[in-house]
């Protein structure tokens, strides 16, 4: 019976996602605990990212997908468009944070969202890789938080928060202070508040393209935008998420011919 309760009590990334989004994908395709937990970042002790397609039919697209994420964005070759601003329209949550194996992620609770260009993408959850999985003219930045949305089509839309190293960040303090050390179920903290417009830089001018999620299986579909103005966190900040999570980024992906846009 307690076997059943830890195992019960172990959630990934990839299987909170698939419940937080209802479905959009299949539960089925993205948990990856227990029996099924056969990817990794660093591939030591499960499948790394060169590997990820060949370990189930369904993470195919791993390896033959030609509009995968994360890219190198080229500032010199991005299009300069008129795009439509993104409208934040966050509040502050409690906080109910998980320790997935993969990184940490944050849970956040309904009615916070995004609108772009009419149409609106409630926020899901977010979560933070090391160093960046995005690069920018070939270079990868300290940390990244990766903001996940759904239309109610089901349509995935992602905003990636660079940050470079450099000065304290207090408004990541809280949520590091009360990193889960243990992979397992949600943690729920009802009287810890998180303003989550704190890790949005002033700047909201963006790159965007379309690509994939993330990790296996891999799905494309997902529109990302990429903030173009970094916010900062510290060495001893870095150092603290990477002792939990080490490096946890997905190598950049071939553009196969896509286009990067950047709002003017």
């Amino acid at each position: 019976m307690e076997k059943m309760k830890v195992a019960a009590r172990k959630i990934t990334l990839g299987a909170t996602l698939g419940l937080a989004l209802g479905g959009a994908y299949g539960t089925g395709a993205l948990a990856e605990e227990g029996s099924q937990r056969d990817w990794s970042y660093s591939g030591f002790q499960f499948a790394g990212p060169e590997r990820w397609g060949d370990v189930r039919a369904e993470y195919g697209l791993c390896k033959t997908g030609q509009l995968q994420t994360p890219v190198n964005i080229s500032t010199a070759s991005a299009s300069k468009a008129p795009l439509p601003a993104i409208e934040f329209q966050y509040a502050p949550t409690f906080l109910r944070v998980v320790n997935t194996g993969h990184t940490t992620q944050v849970n956040v609770e309904k009615g916070r969202q995004i609108v772009v260009g009419g149409e609106t993408y409630a926020l899901i959850q977010y979560h933070f890789h090391a160093p960046s999985e995005e690069q920018i003219d070939g270079k990868s930045f300290a940390m990244v938080a990766h903001l996940v949305h759904q239309s109610a089509s089901g349509k995935l839309a992602v905003v990636a928060v660079l940050f470079e190293l450099g000065t304290y960040n207090p408004d990541l303090a809280s949520l590091w202070a009360r990193f889960p050390r243990i992979v397992g179920n949600e943690i729920a903290f009802p009287n810890v508040r998180l303003d989550i417009t704190k890790i949005l830089p002033a700047d909201r001018s963006y790159y965007t393209y379309e690509g994939s999620l993330n990790m296996p299986p891999c799905t494309e579909g997902v529109t990302w935008f990429v903030l173009k103005q970094p916010l900062t966190a510290s060495a001893g900040q870095i150092r603290e998420f990477t002792a939990q999570h080490s490096v946890n980024a997905r190598p950049v992906q071939p553009l196969n011919g896509r286009q990067v846009r950047v709002s003017q």
